[in-house]
Protein backbone atom coordinates (compact mmCIF):
# COMPACT_ATOMS: atom_id res chain seq x y z
CA UNK A 1 0.00 0.00 0.00
CA UNK A 2 1.80 3.53 -0.83
CA UNK A 3 2.15 6.05 1.63
CA UNK A 4 0.98 9.39 1.84
CA UNK A 5 2.74 12.17 2.70
CA UNK A 6 1.04 14.46 5.41
CA UNK A 7 -1.12 16.67 3.28
CA UNK A 8 -1.72 14.59 0.60
CA UNK A 9 -4.88 13.79 -0.49
CA UNK A 10 -6.06 10.48 -2.86
CA UNK A 11 -6.86 11.55 -6.33
CA UNK A 12 -10.80 12.13 -6.97
CA UNK A 13 -12.92 11.52 -9.24
CA UNK A 14 -14.37 14.71 -10.64
CA UNK A 15 -17.53 16.00 -9.92
CA UNK A 16 -20.49 15.30 -12.59
CA UNK A 17 -21.52 18.47 -13.92
CA UNK A 18 -25.76 19.23 -12.43
CA UNK A 19 -28.06 18.16 -15.38
CA UNK A 20 -29.98 20.84 -16.85
CA UNK A 21 -33.37 20.62 -18.04
CA UNK A 22 -35.01 22.73 -20.68
CA UNK A 23 -38.61 23.47 -20.32
CA UNK A 24 -39.88 20.86 -22.84
CA UNK A 25 -37.85 17.72 -21.24
CA UNK A 26 -38.88 18.52 -17.81
CA UNK A 27 -42.46 18.33 -18.76
CA UNK A 28 -42.01 15.71 -21.28
CA UNK A 29 -40.42 14.15 -17.69
CA UNK A 30 -43.60 15.04 -15.70
CA UNK A 31 -46.08 13.71 -18.31
CA UNK A 32 -44.02 10.20 -18.33
CA UNK A 33 -43.95 10.34 -14.24
CA UNK A 34 -47.99 10.97 -13.69
CA UNK A 35 -48.50 7.99 -16.22
CA UNK A 36 -45.88 5.80 -14.43
CA UNK A 37 -44.01 6.53 -11.72
CA UNK A 38 -41.73 3.28 -11.94
CA UNK A 39 -40.87 2.68 -15.27
CA UNK A 40 -38.89 -0.17 -16.67
CA UNK A 41 -35.79 0.08 -17.85
CA UNK A 42 -36.63 -0.34 -21.60
CA UNK A 43 -39.07 2.86 -21.01
CA UNK A 44 -36.26 5.28 -19.14
CA UNK A 45 -33.83 3.84 -22.34
CA UNK A 46 -36.32 5.24 -24.71
CA UNK A 47 -37.17 8.66 -22.84
CA UNK A 48 -33.21 8.99 -22.37
CA UNK A 49 -33.27 9.05 -26.56
CA UNK A 50 -36.37 10.93 -26.93
CA UNK A 51 -34.90 13.61 -24.94
CA UNK A 52 -31.21 13.32 -25.56
CA UNK A 53 -30.23 13.05 -22.36
CA UNK A 54 -28.05 9.80 -20.56
CA UNK A 55 -29.94 7.23 -19.14
CA UNK A 56 -28.42 8.05 -15.53
CA UNK A 57 -30.54 11.51 -15.68
CA UNK A 58 -33.53 10.07 -16.60
CA UNK A 59 -33.34 7.04 -14.02
CA UNK A 60 -31.96 10.14 -10.68
CA UNK A 61 -35.26 12.01 -12.34
CA UNK A 62 -37.48 9.96 -11.86
CA UNK A 63 -35.81 8.44 -8.37
CA UNK A 64 -35.74 12.14 -6.91
CA UNK A 65 -39.47 12.22 -8.12
CA UNK A 66 -40.77 9.65 -5.98
CA UNK A 67 -38.64 10.89 -2.87
CA UNK A 68 -40.36 13.91 -3.15
CA UNK A 69 -43.89 13.03 -4.09
CA UNK A 70 -43.27 10.36 -0.86
CA UNK A 71 -42.59 13.46 1.26
CA UNK A 72 -45.27 15.88 0.09
CA UNK A 73 -47.70 13.29 0.96
CA UNK A 74 -45.80 11.90 4.49
CA UNK A 75 -46.42 15.83 5.03
CA UNK A 76 -49.82 16.47 3.95
CA UNK A 77 -51.02 13.32 5.71
CA UNK A 78 -49.04 14.78 8.97
CA UNK A 79 -50.83 18.17 8.42
CA UNK A 80 -54.32 16.64 8.39
CA UNK A 81 -53.33 14.26 11.57
CA UNK A 82 -52.69 17.59 13.25
CA UNK A 83 -55.62 19.79 12.42
CA UNK A 84 -57.93 16.37 13.37
CA UNK A 85 -56.08 15.97 16.91
CA UNK A 86 -56.43 19.84 17.10
CA UNK A 87 -60.24 19.62 16.38
CA UNK A 88 -60.45 16.72 18.95
CA UNK A 89 -58.78 18.55 21.72
CA UNK A 90 -60.74 21.68 20.62
CA UNK A 91 -64.26 19.59 21.50
CA UNK A 92 -62.33 17.90 24.49
CA UNK A 93 -61.88 21.78 26.25
CA UNK A 94 -65.10 22.73 25.04
CA UNK A 95 -67.29 19.50 26.64
CA UNK A 96 -64.78 20.28 29.94
CA UNK A 97 -65.80 24.27 29.91
CA UNK A 98 -69.55 23.30 29.30
CA UNK A 99 -69.47 20.50 32.09
CA UNK A 100 -67.83 22.98 34.70
CA UNK A 101 -69.89 25.97 34.11
CA UNK A 102 -73.42 23.83 34.52
CA UNK A 103 -71.79 21.99 37.41
CA UNK A 104 -70.90 25.58 38.76
CA UNK A 105 -74.16 26.95 38.30
CA UNK A 106 -76.01 24.10 39.59
CA UNK A 107 -74.04 24.74 42.87
CA UNK A 108 -75.20 28.66 42.67
CA UNK A 109 -78.86 29.31 44.50
CA UNK A 110 -81.06 31.60 42.77
CA UNK A 111 -80.59 35.43 43.36
CA UNK A 112 -84.00 37.28 43.81
CA UNK A 113 -83.70 41.10 42.12
CA UNK A 114 -82.76 43.49 45.48
CA UNK A 115 -83.86 46.52 43.58
CA UNK A 116 -85.39 47.57 40.32
CA UNK A 117 -83.45 50.07 38.08
CA UNK A 118 -85.36 52.28 35.94
CA UNK A 119 -82.77 53.87 32.82
CA UNK A 120 -84.26 58.21 32.44
CA UNK A 121 -82.96 60.19 29.54
CA UNK A 122 -81.10 63.26 30.39
CA UNK A 123 -84.07 65.12 29.91
CA UNK A 124 -86.02 63.17 32.38
CA UNK A 125 -85.62 64.65 36.35
CA UNK A 126 -85.22 61.92 39.11
CA UNK A 127 -88.15 62.00 42.03
CA UNK A 128 -85.30 62.77 44.94
CA UNK A 129 -81.56 63.45 44.24
CA UNK A 130 -80.84 60.75 47.04
CA UNK A 131 -82.30 58.04 44.28
CA UNK A 132 -80.45 58.48 41.77
CA UNK A 133 -77.09 57.33 40.85
CA UNK A 134 -75.84 58.23 37.13
CA UNK A 135 -78.61 58.45 35.14
CA UNK A 136 -80.33 55.35 36.77
CA UNK A 137 -82.75 55.93 39.15
CA UNK A 138 -82.95 52.71 41.91
CA UNK A 139 -86.99 52.40 42.67
CA UNK A 140 -87.34 51.59 46.44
Amino acid sequence: MPTRLAGERYPRRPRQVRARFTGSQMDYLKRMFEINPKPNTHAKREMAVHLGLSLRTVMVFFSNRRRRDKQEKQQAEAATATAAAEDVDMATEEKKLVSELSEASATLAPVEPMMVVENHTKNQVPKTPDQTIGLATIML
